[in-house]
């Protein structure tokens, strides 16, 4: 039996070879372009973006880095514990709204407020598969008693652990 021969333009069909059509008939080499060219503009977009973010990111660490630091708490102790609860709630459990952490961090404009916040968060109880201890964890001994700090370094990573120390540096901390 004869292998039948595929003519110019012709789709692939029956006893064509995809590969064949695709290189050496004029239909399958315009979808190779294409296809080639759909391939670029993905990659190119996604250099572009990464660039971006990049920029970005060195944007919001020089407004952290610029923004004036006064001495001494301007909030109360009661906010303190207000804050302190908002970080917990958005470390605590599965997932971490790192959103919320970042509105907190915005919202201490001194050392001294840091400083109040850390003191008013104290030591809480991390669990071994997350942010929450449960009643069982701490019973059996699988969780850690640890302070924000420690928190916010196990909690966060990448960019956002970066813009936390960022604030920290900031107020002449360090996390």
């Amino acid at each position: 039996m004869a292998k039948e021969v595929q003519r110019a333009g012709e789709t692939p069909g029956k006893g064509v070879d995809f590969a064949h059509w695709l290189l050496y008939s004029p239909n399958g080499k315009i979808v190779l372009i294409a296809g080639a060219g759909l391939i670029g503009l993905f990659v190119v977009r996604r250099l572009l973006i990464n660039r971006h973010a990049v920029r970005e990111r060195a944007r919001k660490e020089d407004l952290i880095r610029t923004q004036p630091v006064e001495k001494g708490p301007t909030i109360t102790t009661h906010t303190a514990r207000v804050l302190a609860d908002k970080l917990f709630q958005a470390m605590e459990g599965n997932g971490t709204n790192e959103s919320a952490i970042h509105q907190v961090m915005n919202e201490l404009r001194t050392d001294g407020d840091l400083k109040l916040v850390r003191e008013a968060f104290g030591v809480r109880s991390y669990g071994s598969t997350g942010g929450n201890s449960s009643w069982w964890a701490e019973t059996v001994g699988w969780s850690t008693p640890m302070t924000l700090d420690d928190w916010l370094r196990a909690e966060l990573s990448g960019e956002d652990l970066r813009m936390v120390q960022a604030h920290y540096r900031r107020m002449g901390l360090t996390l």
